[in-house]
């Protein structure tokens, strides 16, 4: 199988979008199958650690990074024009777009691919895969991870409409995709509830891929510590959490001299505020952002891992962070919105507790019965049983990707084989008269 990826968001770059990306270009070599990728040279609104993992090295040969020229003034806007004419699509990161285009065209002169994946956020990736699968025929899927910025739920929904340009570029892509996939059932729907073509028949769901790579490490038996690893920021608040442990100390004050709450990232001075307003400065860690890798091993050593989604009024996401906990074996507290994805996971295939923002009250009582799990050496109960690390096996992924390259490959085959009969009759025939 060979396979050209668009993914602007891609490893070694340490962001969550990159990562995701990262790991699914690694299974398919690991499954192997050849795969090109083309992605962006930067991308900087992430703040994580700038250590490059040995893990992504076999990527290296196989990853072709786009450098747009950062042309000024008069040369710019004719750049700007050139792309826009080039693509037929003047949407943000169209000159990135038409760059890829450029170099994907030069792949293809040398090599046949049998499947074409764009991997977003953001938009434009989706531009080269479906200019390039248009002009060779060549099975496209797109990938969708998030919802648009202007259908985004609330805290952060818009309210708006698409502007008449990204309605057109979305129709066209809609028009054209062979398929799309999402990593949520729950996100498919709500995608395809505002999607301006019905896209119920040709979409299915992927979950984010975990990596096949086993950390587990020791935890320190003098202290029960939590542990929140990624971004902090507006709708991700962690007062829930240091409430409930401020009331938790005032409660039994003897846990205080055990319960510890591990901050991994980079975090501002308003969180930093946040937690002296709470009396927990003594209490809390913070830990420097670290390469993926480390903080794999980092969180391996954590009793709890809490994971934290905004309070939206669609549960529809699924966190990255989640697959992150799960490749570790260790317990997931999270607290999010009702009804959500998260939610329904642990529900069903366990690996932890799940409380939702409007019940955050109850966030102390889980807490302690966690610690006296702790205590007694049982916090193993809620993950010996639990299922949801097959969620996100590779192999299983893998082979459900198989099936779907097969499924779209084989319709243009059969047409290609279909034309070629027909052309060879059709000679026979002419050769007898």
């Amino acid at each position: 199988m060979k396979i050209l990826m668009f993914a602007p968001a891609f490893a070694p770059m340490n962001n969550p979008e990159a990562i995701v990306n990262g790991k699914l270009a690694l299974a398919f070599l690991k499954k192997g199958w050849t795969v090109d990728v083309i992605t962006r040279n930067s991308i900087t609104e992430y703040e994580y650690s700038q250590e490059i993992d040995e893990i992504w090295s076999p990527l290296k040969e196989f990853t072709y990074q786009i450098r747009v020229p950062q042309y000024k003034g008069i040369i710019r806007y004719f750049d700007l024009m050139k792309c826009f004419f080039r693509t037929g699509h003047p949407i943000p990161g169209c000159r990135w777009a038409s760059y890829a285009i450029k170099k994907a065209s030069s792949l293809l002169k040398h090599k046949k691919y049998d499947i074409i994946i764009s991997r977003a956020m953001p938009d434009n990736a989706h531009l080269p895969a479906m200019l390039l699968s248009i002009k060779y025929g060549i099975p496209w899927i797109a990938n969708w991870n998030d919802p648009h910025e202007e259908k985004t739920p609330v805290p952060w929904e818009k309210a708006r409409d698409f502007s008449l340009i990204k309605k057109h570029y979305l129709n066209q892509i809609t028009k054209h995709v062979t398929w799309h996939t999402f990593p949520s059932e729950k996100m498919r729907q709500y995608m395809s509830n505002y999607f301006p073509q019905a896209i119920s028949l040709n979409s299915s769901v992927f979950p984010h891929i975990g990596l096949d790579y086993k950390v587990i490490d020791k935890q320190d038996p003098d202290y029960f510590r939590i542990c929140y690893s990624g971004a902090l920021y507006k709708g991700r608040d962690p007062s829930p959490l240091f409430k409930s442990i401020k009331e938790l100390f005032l409660q039994s004050p003897e846990i205080k001299k055990y319960l510890r709450i591990v901050l991994i990232g980079k975090f501002n001075n308003q969180i930093i505020d946040l937690i002296s307003s709470f009396n927990l400065k003594d209490f809390v860690v913070i830990e420097e952002p670290v390469s993926y890798l480390k903080s794999l091993q980092l969180i391996s050593k954590m009793d709890i891992l809490f994971l934290l989604e905004s309070n939206y009024n669609h549960g529809i996401f699924l966190p990255s962070k989640m697959v992150d906990y799960c490749q570790v074996n260790r317990p997931i507290l999270a607290l999010g919105a009702p009804d959500s994805e998260v939610q329904y996971l642990i529900d069903r295939y366990g690996g932890g507790l799940y409380i939702p923002h409007s019940e955050s009250a109850r966030l102390k009582d889980k807490i302690f019965e966690l610690f006296l799990l702790w205590e007694k050496g049982n916090l193993n109960v809620l993950t010996e049983k639990s299922n949801l690390s097959d969620v996100f096996d590779s192999y299983k992924l893998i082979l459900k990707y198989e099936k779907l390259f097969e499924q779209l490959i084989e319709p243009i085959e059969d047409t290609a084989n279909s034309f070629l009969k027909i052309l060879v009759k059709n000679l026979f025939e002419y050769s007898l008269f």
